[in-house]
């Protein structure tokens, strides 16, 4: 009698142990479930951004977002782990650059380095003088494209000077000599353009004065790392530009200056730069 009790007890005991251990890998199964199902949600929040194909691409676009008013474009264009942060929270940025009395214009992007571009660009606020600032752009490539990864300040808010008087021909009883005229354009252009050094090259600037055109003229030189060499002459106030040398061929820029209806010439050659440039300045 007494082992048949101890028998059932024993029984009894072992059946509780299997309704224990298989509730705590039921509890396991669910745990687990639950982690993996919580992951999967987790990865669906992260924000995919894709960036440019190139560095100056994911420049361009940004400011192009920006001169629009659209924050939301601009910011895809930021590295994903800055992006609705700081300064590059979209919302902000669509209220800002979308309330300007005159919108962002991009002036030009210059050539620093290969994840380097330094931006000038205008833009007014409203009731104020307008604005010309620049900046230096850093870029990094990731394995979805280049995004921007901050944006250095260089000039902040340089309000533009009037245009020199008398540098046009108007009707007066005694014309400008060409020697005054130059010194004006000279006078003009150091208030616009500053020469700027890098450890790889650098931005020179030069002014004149042509008689031929009546009007300021600007040079521009970038020397670049090596052998690369560009030089380019522009009507100043214009911005057009009449001249063009690279030392790779005819050069994006000039490229650019022709689709966009500007009468440039491409010279093959420094000389023939040099010789077009003292025509100009007969």
């Amino acid at each position: 009698m007494m082992l048949y009790i101890v028998k059932k007890v024993f029984l009894a005991v072992a059946a509780l142990l299997l309704v224990s251990c298989s509730n705590s890998q039921n509890a396991t199964t669910v745990q687990d479930a639950d982690v993996e199902t919580g992951g999967r949600a987790e990865e669906k929040q992260q924000p995919t951004s894709m960036g440019a194909e190139s560095a100056e691409n994911a420049v361009s676009a940004f400011y192009n977002a920006l001169s629009m008013g659209n924050g939301s474009k601009a910011v895809q264009f930021i590295v994903p782990e800055k992006q609705e942060t700081g300064s590059y929270i979209s919302e902000r940025m669509t209220k800002y650059y979308g309330g300007l009395e005159q919108m962002l214009k991009i002036e030009r992007i210059d050539w620093v380095g290969e994840t380097q571009k330094r931006v000038v660009y205008t833009y007014k606020e409203q009731d104020k003088e307008k604005c010309k600032d620049m900046v230096d752009v850093n870029l990094t490539e990731r394995s979805n494209g280049w995004f921007i990864e901050s944006i250095v300040p260089r000039q902040v808010c340089q309000t533009e000077p009037s245009p020199p008087a008398q540098i046009s021909a108007q009707p007066s009883d005694q014309e400008p000599s060409a020697v005054d005229s130059k010194i004006k354009c000279e006078q003009y252009g150091k208030q616009e353009y500053q020469d700027t050094y890098f450890d790889d090259g650098s931005i020179e600037f030069e002014f004149y004065f042509s008689p031929t055109l009546d009007t300021c003229l600007l040079q521009r030189e970038e020397y670049g790392p090596g052998t690369a060499y560009a030089i380019m002459l522009y009507e100043m106030f214009t911005k057009n530009m009449l001249i063009h040398y690279y030392s790779g061929g005819e050069g994006m820029k000039c490229a650019a200056a022709k689709a966009m209806g500007q009468d440039v010439v491409c010279a093959k050659s420094l000389e023939e730069f040099n010789q077009g440039k003292k025509y100009l300045l007969q």
